[in-house]
């Protein structure tokens, strides 16, 4: 089973996933061309959204997917200084990519968290940063505006190599969104885990 986290963005969204012992499958970013705005932008997304399955499939396999992706919330978006209604484009791309994800994998769960409802109120820097941790990740903690974190190195071979790949392709500051990404990745598999958890100890009482 594999764990598919998806931090959802009109012009770069995230794709992460991991295995059962949480460790990483693969990575891969969709980017849409920054001069497309609004409806096409979207469009544009969700075309390249469906031709990307392909190559995550190829890549990550066949196995049966527990799918996370990042739902919108007008409140935790206006509390971030945002335009409550610049996620309005997002909240379709992140539908687009529920339903890509469930038509191209044997989904067996489907979750849709808000980010209050998978990471709280946790600033992004300090969440990132548990992220990585969580993966025995080197990273620098970046003081930007809204901070992120940049992982560096990784006890892992192929996990090194999947983060200079990431920084190759894509530049440093695709961290932002691909580590949301990994983090909906972990969450899903915890969220399933205590999930199955529950359902066995209620199958126990009846």
């Amino acid at each position: 089973m594999i764990f598919i986290g998806v931090d959802p963005d009109v012009h770069h969204t995230a794709l992460a996933a991991i295995d059962d012992e949480g460790l990483l499958v693969g990575m891969h970013m969709i980017v849409v061309p920054s001069k497309l705005k609004g409806p096409d932008a979207v469009i544009k997304g969700c075309v390249l959204a469906a031709k990307g399955m392909a190559a995550m499939r190829a890549s990550w396999g066949l196995d049966t997917a527990v799918i996370a992706v990042e739902n919108q919330e007008i409140s935790y978006t206006a509390k971030s200084g945002k335009n409550p209604r610049s996620m309005l484009p997002v909240a379709q791309v992140a539908g687009a990519y529920l339903t890509c994800l469930n038509h191209s994998f044997p989904v067996a769960t489907a979750y849709f968290p808000t980010p209050a409802g998978w990471k709280g109120q946790v600033p992004k820097q300090i969440h990132q940063a548990r992220i990585c941790k969580a993966q025995n990740w080197e990273y620098l903690s970046l003081c930007t505006q809204g901070g992120y974190c940049q992982p560096t190195s990784a006890p892992v071979v192929t996990d090194s190599a999947a983060i200079a790949r990431i920084d190759s392709e894509y530049g440093k500051s695709a961290w932002k969104h691909m580590l949301d990404a990994l983090g909906l990745a972990q969450w899903a598999r915890a969220r399933y885990i205590s999930d199955v958890r529950k359902s066995e100890a209620l199958a126990k009482m009846v």
